[in-house]
């Protein structure tokens, strides 16, 4: 998702082309209005040659108008793309937990208050934290782990156990 810089690169390179051949075209165009202005007439066969030279290169940038638009089309789509992503995650926050995690919070206006698994925020995907209150897990993708909510008391566990 997002605008690539190949697309980009192609319609700016469509652009550079197309303006080529509308230069070209205008100087076949001066051309021949240079040879319509000279006192000798000009030879019939350079006439037809310049037309035809000419119906080429308006053809030619037809295609290129065409390749254009398409690229532009795709730009605008990408565009849409990244704003929809954008809007997705619209009201959410980067919030540490009293344990020291960092999920994203739902912020004002966004009910009931929910966590993001930041691992799949990033990915561009929506993936509500669920569990009770001291630990959440992301069901996306069990790889990325548990967020811990509440900070562990020192006095239990194995740890307290081993000190005693």
């Amino acid at each position: 998702m997002g605008i690539t810089l190949d697309t980009a690169k192609a319609a700016l390179d469509l652009t550079t082309s197309g303006a080529t051949t509308i230069q070209a075209i205008f100087g076949t165009i001066r051309a021949l209005e240079k040879n319509a202005q000279t006192p000798q007439a000009t030879p019939e066969p350079e006439i037809a040659g310049a037309l035809e030279t000419l119906k080429t290169q308006v053809l030619e940038a037809q295609e290129q108008n065409i390749a254009l638009r398409k690229a532009v089309l795709e730009l605008e789509q990408e565009c849409l793309e990244l704003k929809r992503a954008t809007d997705k995650f619209k009201g959410y926050e980067l919030w540490k937990t009293p344990a020291g995690h960092l999920v994203y919070k739902s912020g004002a206006g966004i009910e009931p208050v929910h966590y993001l698994c930041p691992s799949c925020y990033d990915a561009g995907i929506k993936s509500i934290l669920h569990g009770n209150g001291a630990l959440k897990a992301c069901k996306h993708n069990s790889h990325h782990g548990s967020f811990r909510f509440e900070p562990r008391n020192p006095n239990s566990g194995w740890a307290a156990k081993r000190r005693r």
